[in-house]
């Protein structure tokens, strides 16, 4: 059984490695795409990009849906950025 301390390492790399991604796909899509003009466009997008993981994952290949799931992830991260903070 491997200790919990090099289970918690290997978690916390594989997350830092999604957070790349993530922060990659967001400034690929703002490159591309611009900021959202409003909420209703921003849910509308991770609606959308939610569906397209559902499918992958119901349907799919993992390939995919890990792919789907960054850029789901990278649409809420602009969102959250875009709305005013509290």
């Amino acid at each position: 059984m491997m200790p919990k301390v090099y289970v918690a390492e290997k978690v916390y790399e594989a997350v830092a490695e999604v957070v790349d991604e993530v922060l990659e796909e967001a400034g690929r899509s703002l490159r591309l795409k611009g900021n959202y003009r409003s909420s209703h466009e921003a849910i509308a997008v991770i609606r959308e990009e939610y569906l397209e993981l559902e499918r992958e994952v119901f349907h799919g290949m993992s390939r995919c849906a890990r792919a789907e799931a960054i850029q789901l992830a990278s649409a809420a991260l602009i969102l959250a950025a875009w709305l005013p903070a509290e």
